[in-house]
């Protein structure tokens, strides 16, 4: 079957000027948000221009679903486009003396650049400027007496590459070409004689040439409105919903028997909800008056809520009843003789005769007429009169009576509280208005009940056809298809379709108080409502069609606003449509609410109406982020923008240790924006109830900015761990010293302990260990290095003991604290060191259960230490008792094992077995050669970082030659408390070594030596650095997430700072200091031009036990099941390194490009080489 006709969807579509080249294309789903890329805002703060994308669909003679068609589905498409702005042409109307202008013709009072052409795919075509004509005062003595002309834009034309039609509107263009100064117009509001805009609307239609057909003329219409400032929130009346109402009287529509609460009830309370985000609650908020219920309702309101429904029924606003004499009563008593005037006050009503007393002559007015109209009768006969509209008796009980004569009773019988007519009167309450001794009383007809929703306007009312439905919701015959997945609503539906475009399109604009309204409307002093030409049901063809023959283009318009920003300006004071224009909103960043046209009206700059011609663009987007709708993008800043970015500290859980007493660091950040004058804020009330928070800051300031710039201000603040209460509560007061801003920050922390790790090293010292390595050293000299670098790397009060054996054990020392001396002042770490130089000498036999044996001894004997641990090398099979078995049943202590060598030549499965028991694992060199000589090193390594529950977060190796620099990026993230970055190679002190932070500090040795928050340190063969995170590398300025890098050369380490680093560092830590530790640089190493490097990077996460200053120091984390091979339960406890999180697994610097570049969980390293 063939395609039977062809149609353009949306039937109308809605464009919105913006002064900036960009747009974005305007909603095309129901439940769609719209979310351009980078904003509704260019760089230059411009506003982007909102596309109306058109698209065609083929119906067809089988009826089924019509399809899209694009330019691959027919030979060609031809899209037409005609647009005007009629605006000027209703001068007569707009409140003018004629007798002062100039006649003016329609034609050229009118920008009509005739009809645009575009056919294909990507095509464009720009809409021709017209010149305008504006009418002109007589008297020469008066602004605007000579004629005024412009040329006028209003806007282009494109296709897609599948040749649907865009619709681009204007710039936002306002302007006078008289000599009317721009800080003076007309009528503020509505009528600005000698003024035009460059909104419009216009016809849209199509030429399709299939293989078979062609179909000429297919019609459309578009709308080119203001912009929509708070785009993700829909208008509390809908164009859709006003449009619905008018096809269902014109016939294109049935309503359905049941209303679904998803597309019929859930929108309109979502949103009530939602405009408190964008009108205060004094002006339009409707869920905090619930009178008992629940402060904001949550979806869905269902069967069971009876008494929301039926609350939500009785809050929405229906222009359906008679007020006798301002009294709110439907019934009221007069004097004979009384003359009554009915007083319509909105639209669509009659006053039809029901009953009055015998004799009496009353004929009602049973003619529907509209606001503004009045009829009169004199009351003679006593008795009760009885009366209704016939248009809104039923359902709505429109009813009324008058009471005539005061001994006449006020008998209504069931009239007002039954079903005669239609329904009950939700006004009657039983009484009876005294209005006697009058002469003129009235009788409003379409008062409103309710109050939902509370905006202006005379139609500012659910459409007929939607109350009818919420009325079946309320008596709970409804379709109840709400999901629990959605919160508050459902997602868009997967395709476009050509029902849904008419919806989207239509939904984002706004159905009610038109007065004159924004994207189209009219004001109905010159105009009945109902022949506005969008609400007349004869101007349309089909469902939501206009008919071209009915409307001209321009008509849609003509009525609204000119400009329209001077409506903008007015319908600030009374809610009108917060949607498109919000009244109060919530800045980004800030707790406060905010006039949304703060410093531009009411300023002290002249003409507010002026101001928001030339402004508008420069105020804020409403949008969603998170569960709140914030204001963003916004450039009018005449008074100094301020906001704060941090509304709390919370420092968690911090340690106390590793090296007794931390002092963990925040900021308190704002951002500043002050293009008229500097800002100084300064702290008003110190965290005095808690000695241990401090801030050594107490006033900020900027200069004053440009008139996009940001600058910011930061408070340190400082938290100690041994000083007041264990965990603690403060606040903070920040206050501008030039203006009345003011913010409050709480914050938060407490004191952990620091739970350190005894560990004991037992060493293999039998015979074999003289032996080769098979790296150029003796396993002698690769136990002693890796030993050496493990002990370098314990954190400050870990204890450690150390345990030689052969055929026999012994213990070179018994456990002592890292960090503490030992008699004559030599420091425990460098006396271990010592110990493992000279102790382990290699002669005998093998008892690996004997230095187990002693090992357990050496931590038994200590017990200030929350955990220990044991880790046992080996280079042979034991052949000596006591053997591991015998010992095993024992051990209770976790314990990590190493065999140095293959797995068949050392007895790994013993310890393999005593690792897996125990909670450690078991590590196997393999053998080894000079491209692996750092491998025993690293297992030593990446023990301590199961020990002090750190990860690795990044392994490279790598070759270190003459006149490279190597940067290795890696990532760290908000919950990562502090960084251990290890640097193996033979000649650490021919290797400049630095860290970079995100923002592009570099840290290197002198910086860390300065800072009580970072070390370095300088060893045989190790080199590294430990920073507490975050860091405050720059004054101010803490740094914690982000990329990192470590920055590598041939060089000396920078272990002095220059005489300009020395400036800085006074500045920023309070401090000189010409001295500097550190093994001396070897000046004969320096022709070292090639270094094997093996970088390990350990970034502890989330973790701190381990870390300096770290803050989740009460928090265990399980590596043993970060990855299946590190199970050992799955793997009898083999692992290789322990994994990085997926966030950490970053390319290195495309200089290591390779295939083996980053290595995360390996059991061997690979090597790349920098070229």
């Amino acid at each position: 079957m063939g395609i039977s006709d062809v149609s353009i969807h949306p039937a109308i579509g809605i464009a919105r000027v913006g002064n900036s080249d960009q747009f974005f294309i305007g909603p095309e789903k129901p439940w769609e948000t719209l979310e351009p890329t980078g904003g509704f805002k260019d760089d230059t703060c411009r506003v982007k221009r909102q596309g109306a994308r058109f698209r065609l669909f083929a119906s067809y003679d089988d009826d089924r679903d019509p399809t899209e068609l694009s330019t691959d589905d027919v030979e060609s498409i031809e899209w037409n486009v005609t647009l005007a702005n009629k605006k000027a042409t209703t001068y007569p109307d707009r409140r003018n003396n004629l007798s002062e202008w100039d006649r003016i013709s329609e034609d050229e009072a009118s920008i009509k650049p005739g009809t645009v052409t575009v056919t294909g795919g990507n095509d464009r075509a720009v809409v021709s400027e017209d010149r305008i004509v504006l009418p002109r005062k007589k008297d020469p003595d008066e602004l605007g007496s000579f004629p005024g002309m412009a040329d006028v834009s209003l806007g282009e034309i494109r296709t897609d590459s599948h040749g649907r039609l865009i619709v681009l509107g204007g710039k936002g263009e306002s302007d006078t070409p008289h000599d009317l100064s721009k800080e003076t117009f007309a009528d503020s509001d509505f009528h600005n004689t000698g003024w035009y805009d460059d909104t419009a609307d216009g016809a849209v239609t199509a030429t399709v040439k299939t293989n078979e057909q062609t179909f000429e003329e297919i019609p459309a219409w578009v709308i080119v409105g203001p912009p929509k400032f708070a785009p993700g929130i829909d208008n509390m009346v809908t164009l859709y919903e006003r449009l619905y109402d008018v096809m269902v009287e014109a016939g294109y529509e049935n309503p359905p028997s049941k209303p679904s609460y998803t597309e019929h009830i859930a929108p309109v309370l979502q949103r009530a909800k939602e405009v408190e985000w964008i009108a205060s609650p004094s002006h339009a908020t409707h869920t905090g008056d619930m009178e008992g219920i629940s402060a904001a309702w949550d979806h869905p309101v269902g069967k069971t809520h009876d008494v929301i429904r039926n609350r939500v029924f009785e809050k929405l606003r229906k222009p359906f009843a008679f007020n006798a004499h301002h009294s709110g009563d439907p019934a009221m008593r007069i004097s004979p003789g009384t003359r009554v005037v009915f007083d319509w006050v909105s639209y669509s009503h009659d006053v039809t005769v029901e009953d009055q007393p015998s004799g009496a002559s009353w004929t009602g007015h049973p003619t529907t007429e509209n606001r503004g109209f009045s009829v009169s009768h004199t009351f003679t006969t006593e008795g009760v009169y009885t009366f209704y509209c016939a248009n809104h008796v039923s359902p709505w009980g429109m009813k009324g009576a008058i009471v005539v004569g005061s001994d006449t009773a006020a008998d209504f019988g069931d009239w007002f509280t039954d079903a005669p007519r239609g329904g009950a009167t939700p006004t009657f309450d039983g009484s009876t208005a005294d209005r006697t001794g009058r002469s003129k009383v009235t009788v409003e007809v379409g008062t409103y009940v309710g109050d939902m929703p509370r905006i202006a306007g005379d139609d500012a009312h659910l459409p007929e056809t939607y109350l009818e439905l919420f009325q079946q919701w309320k008596d709970n015959d409804y379709i109840d298809d709400w999901s629990s997945d959605w919160d508050d609503g459902p997602d868009p539906p997967a395709t476009v379709t050509h029902a849904g475009l008419d919806r989207a399109a239509l939904e984002n604009a706004m159905g009610g108080a038109f007065f004159p309204g924004i994207e189209t409307g009219g004001l109905i002093e010159y105009l009945p409502i109902d022949q506005l030409p969008i609400l007349d049901p004869t101007n349309y063809q089909g469902p939501f069609r206009l008919d071209h023959d009915a409307v001209d283009p321009g008509d849609l318009t003509k009525y609204m606003a000119v400009p329209w920003q001077t409506d903008f300006f007015a319908c600030g004071f009374g809610t009108w449509w917060p949607a498109s224009r919000p009244m109060e909103v919530h800045p980004q960043g800030r707790n406060t609410e905010k006039d949304w046209a703060r410093d531009l009206i009411q300023s002290q700059r002249g003409n507010d109406t002026a101001n928001m011609v030339e402004d508008w663009h420069k105020l804020g987007f409403v949008v969603e982020q998170g569960e709140e709708y914030v204001e963003v993008d916004r450039c009018l800043k005449q008074v100094p923008s301020i906001t704060l970015l941090t509304t709390s500290i919370d420092f968690g859980d911090v340690p106390h240790g590793p090296m007794g007493s931390r002092t963990t660091k925040r900021a308190i950040v704002f951002e500043v924006n002050a293009p008229t004058a500097d800002v100084e804020l300064e702290i008003t009330k110190q965290p005095t109830e808690q000695a241990n928070i401090r801030t050594p800051k107490t006033r900020g300031s900027v200069t004053q900015t440009a008139t996009n710039e940001i600058k910011t201000i930061r408070f340190p603040v400082e938290y100690d761990t041994d000083i007041g209460d264990t965990d603690i509560q403060a606040t903070i007061e920040i206050s501008a010293t030039n203006s009345s801003g003011k913010w409050t920050i709480d914050v938060t922390a407490s004191t952990i302990d620091w739970e350190t790790t005894a560990v004991s090293l037992v060493l293999d010292r039998s015979g074999s260990m003289s032996e080769s390595s098979g790296d150029t050293r003796t396993k002698h000299d690769t136990l002693q290095a890796a030993a050496k670098t493990f002990v370098r790397s314990m954190l400050d009060g870990y204890g450690v003991s150390l345990v030689g054996y052969n055929h026999e054990a012994s213990a070179l020392q018994d456990v002592r604290e890292i960090g503490t001396d030992v008699s004559g002042g030599t420091s425990v770490r460098d006396a271990t060191i010592d110990e493992i130089e000279s102790g382990l000498t290699p002669s005998g036999a093998t008892s690996i259960g004997d230095g187990i044996k002693i090992g357990r001894k050496t931590l038994n004997q200590v017990g200030q230490y929350a955990h220990e641990s044991m880790v046992v090398l080996t280079d042979g099979k034991e052949n000596t008792a006591p053997y591991i078995a015998d010992e095993a049943g024992t051990v209770d202590e976790r314990t990590f094992s190493v065999g140095l060598g293959k797995p068949e030549n050392t007895s790994a499965p013993a310890l393999e077995t005593l690792s897996g028991n125990t909670g450690g694992y078991l590590l196997v060199t393999g053998e080894v050669d000079t491209e692996d000589q750092f491998r025993l090193e690293k297992y030593f390594l990446q023990i301590l970082s199961g020990l002090t529950t750190a990860e690795v977060a990044l392994d490279p190796e790598g070759t270190l030659q003459e006149g490279e620099q190597h940067r290795i990026p890696f990532q760290v993230t908000d919950a990562d408390t502090g960084l251990d970055i290890i640097l193996l190679t033979p000649y650490p002190q021919v290797v400049d070594f630095r860290l970079e932070t995100p923002i592009g500090n570099v840290i290197e040795p002198w910086r860390a030596h300065a800072d009580p928050a970072m070390k370095w340190v300088l060893g045989d063969r190790v080199t590294y650095y430990r920073l507490s995170l975050p860091a405050e590398v720059d004054q101010d300025r803490l740094e914690s997430d982000g990329q990192w890098h470590v920055i590598m050369s041939i060089g000396r380490p920078e272990t002095k700072p220059d005489r300009d680093e020395l400036d800085e560092l006074e500045r920023i830590v309070g401090r000189r200091d010409d001295e500097t530790r550190g093994a001396p640089v070897l000046a004969d190493e320096r022709q070292e031009y090639e270094h094997r490097l093996e970088d390990v990077l350990s970034v502890a996460t989330g973790v701190g036990e381990g870390v300096p200053g770290g803050r989740g120091g009460g928090r265990r984390v399980n590596k043993r099941s970060a990855h299946p091979d590190s199970d050992p339960r799955r793997t009898g406890g083999r692992v290789g390194l322990l994994p990085a999180r997926s966030q950490l697994l970053k390319a290195l610097d495309e200089r290591f490009a390779g295939p083996n570049r980053v290595r995360t969980g390996c059991k061997t390293p690979r090597h790349f080489v920098s070229h």
